[in-house]
């Protein structure tokens, strides 16, 4: 697994702790689905200005959010049986390329305080959710949404990480 690092965020001491511990969560997300292939993932640390610029660039919403997935695959790695197309890996790695994930650290903290759970718990969401999406799950339909909740507890409990 690579994980293409980028802390975005201006005089940010903790980027080095956040990357190590956003590979776990990388990690067992995939452990938790299934997928033993050899991936790439982007990873972007930024501050809430960045990621409502993105935001709105992206998605036509001008406000901050607490994370953002670009997913490069067009469909769910478990309903395709794991199967990828040439087209999906890089030749240079051989890995599969499945996009990027701009979490905002600002927005997280607040978001910790808000709800009660510590940052890393709350960080540790942001980047289990964020690949989910990579992988082709969503939250449009509550089945979904209840599937995607159950993993990102899953993987989070795997760090002893729980809801406060």
């Amino acid at each position: 697994m690579t994980v293409d690092f980028e802390d975005r965020r201006e005089n940010a001491a903790d980027g080095d702790e956040l990357f190590r511990f956003a590979c776990g969560v990388i990690q067992e997300t995939l452990s938790v689905d299934g997928i033993s292939l050899q991936v790439n993932v982007g990873l972007s640390l930024v501050d809430n200005e960045e990621i409502r610029r993105i935001n709105e660039q992206f998605r036509d919403i001008d406000e901050a959010t607490d994370v953002l997935s670009f997913p490069m695959l067009d469909y769910d790695l478990k309903s395709s049986g794991g199967a990828v197309s040439a087209g999906d890996i890089d030749p240079a790695s051989n890995e599969l390329v499945l996009g990027d994930i701009v979490v905002s650290v600002e927005r997280v903290a607040e978001q910790a305080r808000e709800y009660g759970h510590s940052f890393q718990r709350e960080f540790g969401y942001m980047v289990t959710h964020g690949m989910l999406h990579l992988l082709g799950y969503d939250h449009i339909e509550e089945a979904d949404t209840q599937v995607m909740r159950a993993m990102e507890e899953k993987v989070l409990g795997s760090f002893s990480l729980y809801r406060d």
